[in-house]
């Protein structure tokens, strides 16, 4: 995987999206939009089990990412924090932080589970 990200491949791919989606007329956001959704959506492929349900180990990424993004997010609101509708959307994340965080517990006891 490491290679992968230093080799500099899936840079070279993704800029030629973007590329072509700008000489497509694309506004900035939109293709950065259209480049995360043709991410995820592969990684929803890439997940998919044969029987329809996904395997959560390859997910793993993408929970970890969800955890880190919401723990960001808290820490920018926390100088709002002092308004009551800041501090409910600080909750929101954190129970979403939890469910992603036992999420991934929940990976790793099954992966153990299953050697």
């Amino acid at each position: 995987m490491q290679n992968l990200k230093e080799s500099g491949i899936l840079d070279q791919f993704i800029g030629a999206i973007i590329d072509s989606l700008a000489q497509q007329g694309y506004k900035p956001r939109e293709v950065n939009h259209l480049v995360a959704a043709l991410l995820i959506e592969t990684t929803q492929d890439v997940a998919k089990k044969e029987d329809g349900s996904y395997d959560f180990y390859v997910l793993k990424p993408l929970f970890r990412f969800f955890i880190a993004m919401y723990q960001e997010e808290n820490k920018r609101l926390v100088e709002e924090s002092y308004l009551p509708k800041i501090r409910e959307k600080m909750q929101q994340n954190d129970q979403i932080i939890r469910f992603f965080e036992e999420e991934l517990r929940t990976v790793a006891q099954n992966l153990e589970e299953n050697k």
